[in-house]
Parts: C-alpha cells; structure tokens; sequence
C-alpha cells in the first residue's frame, strides 16, 4: 500500500503485472533497436561488385587460309567487362591478331544511347553506355561469316 494525499492506493496483482509488462516491453524494444542498429553503425560503405567478365553469346567466325577457308573454323569470343566503372563497359579480345582492328557497336537498351568502340590487340576499347542492358555486335576488317553478338547488364 502506498499513501497519497488523503487517498489510499492499494496495487493489485493484476496492476502491478501490467506495469511489468509494459517495463518489459519498454526494455525489449530498446533491445531490439540497439541490436538492429549496431550492424548499421559498424559497416562499412557501399558495397561494390567485383567486375564481371561477360564473354559474348555468339561468337566471331571468319575466313582464312589460302582459299578463303579456315579449318577447324577461324573463331574467337570477344569479352564485354562490367562494373570496373558505373555504366562503363571494356571490350576486348584476348585472340585478336595484331593487324585486325574489332568494330563494336553497341546498343543501351534501357537509355537508347549508342555507339561504336575501336578494339586492337594492345588496346581495349571503351564505351560509356550509361546503366542498363547491352547489346553489342563486333567486326572485324577480316572476311566474316559471322559477327559476335552479346547481350549483358551494365551497372
């Protein structure tokens, strides 16, 4: 029992359950927050991804040889790197010979920019497409039969 005033206020089991409960409830909430809140406090950045190396889907074929042919057939699978840079792809070619120079159009899907980047054995070529889908298509100034073509996801 506990006097106030004039007035007598008696604590039921049943108050007294309530008000533990609502301390306990109190408690626990801050206990979540603190536990949910403390990961946040402690890492680190953004997280960045790792650049994705994405060889195209059709590869390059093309004539050589003294007739024109080329046996087994002359093919080779140009590369799009993603992710070295926002909404920057590399192309490359690690079996490009020296003398040819590999075309690449390319196509945002999702913006609508497009362009054309130059690759040679010793330098890649680089497009700023901006972020979204990719299509890209390569030539080479070799007689082709058929031109790589690939589509990938630039972040």
């Amino acid at each position: 029992m506990r006097r106030r005033g004039c007035r007598v206020v008696v604590f039921t089991d049943e108050r007294l359950v309530r008000m533990n409960r609502r301390r306990w409830s109190l408690r626990r909430a801050v206990l979540v927050v603190g536990l949910a809140a403390t990961p946040l406090v402690w890492c680190p950045g953004a997280a960045t991804a790792a650049p994705v190396s994405a060889p195209f889907q059709i590869p390059r074929v093309w004539a050589s040889g003294t007739f024109g042919y080329c046996f087994p057939a002359c093919i080779d699978v140009p590369v799009a790197v993603t992710g070295d840079a926002p909404g920057v792809v590399t192309f490359h070619d690690p079996a490009l010979m020296e003398t040819v120079v590999l075309w690449v159009g390319w196509t945002n899907l999702s913006n609508g920019t497009s362009g054309v980047a130059s690759v040679t054995k010793d330098k890649p070529g680089v497009a700023h497409t901006g972020t979204g889908v990719v299509t890209a298509s390569a030539m080479g100034n070799l007689v082709e039969y058929v031109g790589a073509r690939g589509i990938f996801y630039v972040p």
